[in-house]
């Protein structure tokens, strides 16, 4: 889960248990990146009209995040049998 702090400068930051997230709104309020300052630094950028707003990028970073958690707990569970 990602705890959200209030739109500054048209940039929302997010802190997670991975790291940081940022989200950077242009001129017009429409989404046009969300950072994850995590091992490494990735940045999505918005596909559809709903990824470019600031309810949408939230909800596609915590659905980010979730995978992410998904796949990790996958390659302990695969591991595991192959050890076996």
């Amino acid at each position: 889960m990602i705890s959200w702090e209030p739109l500054q400068e048209r940039h929302v930051r997010g802190t997670c248990n991975r790291g940081v997230v940022w989200i950077r709104l242009n001129h017009e309020d429409k989404v046009t990146g969300i950072y994850t300052l995590f091992a490494v630094t990735d940045k999505l950028v918005p596909r559809t009209d709903r990824d470019e707003t600031l309810a949408g990028a939230k909800e596609w970073a915590e659905d980010t995040l979730q995978l992410m958690d998904w796949a990790e707990e996958l390659e302990l569970i695969n591991n595991k049998k192959k050890k076996r």
